[in-house]
This record gives structure tokens, C-alpha cells and sequence, in this order.
């Protein structure tokens, strides 16, 4: 077996920094680290929920610690994995339907859904604080 056809072994730090990033690759990564962050993330916002239901006690002191910035910028960030999450859903539900299965209307897609994404979550920010 010549050298040229043998399997190489692509590393973490191959994928960070030798192949060149595409826009759909990038859109692929964030849509499942998003939605990891989401298992993670959900059961929270179910807690505080709950607590916010509770009692109106519980609601104020709920209320109260929502004010803390480290915590306005913890919820801004799990509110960002979910909006980038539904938004490149989306994209795949469209891209189901039969849009955009090509390369081109892949990368077309990723665009879209990278640059709406980033205006809501900028939006998001602005809101929350």
C-alpha cells in the first residue's frame, strides 16, 4: 500500500486548524452545540418555572435574582443557544421540503441562517438588558 493511499488520522486540532471552514460546516457545528447546550440548559429554565409558580414569594425572589448581571448574561446566552437552535431547525425543515439541497443552496442557507441568528441574538441582548 503506497503512502498517498493510506487512511490518515484527523485530529481536533487537524479539524481547528488545518481544513478551511465552510459556511454550512460552521452552521452543522453551532446547530449541535446548541442543542447540547440545550439539554443542559432547559431543565433550568423548567426549574425556574416551577419556582416562579410556586408562591408570590417565590416569584419575587425569583424576580430579584433575575436582575443580577452575571445571571442576565447566563440567560442571554442560553436564550442564544436556543434562538440560533429553532433558527437552523428551521433550515432544515425548509432544506426537507426540498430547498436548497444543492452545495450552493446549502451555503446559501448557512448564510442566511448564521446572519438571522446573530441579528436576533444581538436583539435578544438588547432586550434583556
Amino acid at each position: 500500500m503506497k503512502k498517498e493511499n493510506r487512511p490518515i488520522n484527523i485530529g481536533l486540532t487537524d479539524i481547528l486548524f488545518r481544513f478551511q471552514w465552510t459556511w454550512s460546516m460552521v452552521a452543522s457545528v453551532l446547530h449541535r452545540v446548541s442543542g447540547i447546550a440545550l439539554i443542559f440548559v432547559i431543565p433550568i429554565f423548567i426549574y425556574g418555572l416551577q419556582e416562579s409558580l410556586n408562591s408570590q414569594e417565590s416569584f419575587d425572589a425569583l424576580k430579584i435574582s433575575l436582575t443580577h448581571p452575571i445571571l442576565k448574561f447566563v440567560i442571554w446566552v442560553s436564550l442564544s443557544f436556543l434562538v440560533y437552535h429553532f433558527i437552523a431547525g428551521i433550515k432544515h425543515l425548509i432544506m426537507d421540503l426540498g430547498f436548497g439541497e444543492t452545495k450552493a443552496g446549502g451555503k446559501i442557507g448557512a448564510k442566511i441562517t448564521l446572519i438571522s441568528s446573530t441579528i436576533c441574538i444581538i436583539a435578544l441582548a438588547y432586550y434583556i438588558s
